[in-house]
């Protein structure tokens, strides 16, 4: 039993020195990463509103796990409000150069309200969530469906997510592609949705190809002259068929050029004020 109260004893005086070399600058605090995962979160007279919040986020278990990875991570935390009770926390690395997370706080109830831990599994989690992904995948009528007739000539690989929290399939044979994502979620696991990885959804093909009429009305005829020493103006598209749109140069309530493109053929069809 002495023996077991003189080890307490020497614990507690290596976190509280711990505790006490944390180094700050602003609301931005380093915390090294085995005492703060392993942390008991509450109230110390000595912290800042801000240190607070930190030590909040990094006492979860999954935040914990995740930060521990990174020895060198650090904190930032700021008020949502005046009375100071709700702060917002930032994770990050520099020697990583990574975003490592972030979670919300209230300090009034000392309690993490959310929390984003983007972490890696670990080898026996990523075994055991394989364990059941695959044959899962294996018995699923849609995807199966996509591999038929012949799945043995697709390439599969199943990856773990850790940005999105989900599982992902990759399948691939020659130009061929598809995605699926999948939640475990405790007991229950589904599939999210099926992509292809190589393509755009409309909202971004749409954004790509104004983006590329822009680009080829730049290479019109007197666009540079027609722009030369005029402030504040700006840029409108505006498709007209599959390939073709219509692209105006404007400033306040006047145009400055206007240019008809083909982005399929990559030609400048028609140019005018």
């Amino acid at each position: 039993m002495r023996r077991m109260i003189i080890a307490i004893l020497a614990l507690t005086v290596l976190v509280s020195t711990s505790v006490a070399a944390w180094a700050q600058e602003g609301t931005s605090v380093f915390l090294p990463g085995v005492v703060a995962a392993g942390r008991n979160a509450v109230n110390n007279p000595t912290e800042t509103p801000a240190e607070r919040a930190i030590a909040l986020v990094a006492a979860v278990p999954d935040m914990a796990l995740h930060l521990a990875n990174y020895p060198d991570w650090t904190g930032n935390a700021w008020a949502e409000n005046d009375e100071e009770t709700i702060f917002g926390v930032d994770f990050y690395s520099e020697a990583a150069d990574e975003w490592l997370g972030n979670g919300r706080v209230d300090l009034a109830q000392n309690v993490v309200l959310e929390y984003y831990a983007p972490r890696d599994l670990t080898p026996e989690e990523f075994q055991a969530g394989l364990a059941r992904v695959k044959p899962f995948l294996d018995d699923d009528p849609e995807v199966q469906a996509r591999l038929a007739p012949n799945p043995d000539f697709w390439y599969e690989g199943i990856y773990y997510n850790r940005w999105d929290g989900v599982w992902e399939a990759y399948y691939e044979r020659g130009l061929e592609a598809f995605v699926v994502a999948i939640y475990l979620d405790g007991d229950n696991i589904y599939v999210d949705s099926i992509y292809d990885p190589y393509g755009f959804d409309e909202a971004e093909a749409l954004e790509d190809q104004r983006n590329r009429a822009i680009s080829l009305a730049w290479e019109a005829p007197g666009i540079d002259v027609a722009i030369e020493g005029v402030d504040n103006w700006a840029t409108y598209a505006e498709k007209q068929s599959d390939a073709l749109w219509t692209v105006e140069f404007a400033a306040q309530d006047r145009s400055l050029f206007a240019a008809l493109v083909n982005i399929e053929t990559w030609e400048v069809i028609e140019v005018g004020r």
